[in-house]
């Protein structure tokens, strides 16, 4: 019984395998790289101007900037200026 668990096991493994290769075939292009790494998520956030008038900048509406909390794992985004995008 534990080898055809084995096998049944294996089969799965190489069908999700198979997807989930066929799924990036199809839409990998879509996501960027970033240092080498694979971008898979993106954080939007509302900007206003800022309430400051010594400074003429937009600035983002955020509660937080951490992403994970959890020791160990925590994760924060570091915001990037365009000063293009003025």
């Amino acid at each position: 019984m534990a080898g055809a668990c084995a096998g049944l096991s294996r089969g799965r493994a190489t069908t999700a395998s198979g997807c989930a290769k066929g799924a990036w075939d199809r839409i990998g292009h879509l996501y960027p790289t970033c240092n080498g790494e694979t971008v898979i998520a993106w954080i939007r956030a509302r900007t206003v101007k800022s309430p400051n008038p010594a400074v003429n900048v937009n600035v983002p509406l955020v509660r937080s900037f951490e992403l994970s909390k959890n020791m160990g794992k925590r994760t924060w985004i570091e915001p990037k200026v365009d000063p293009n995008t003025r």
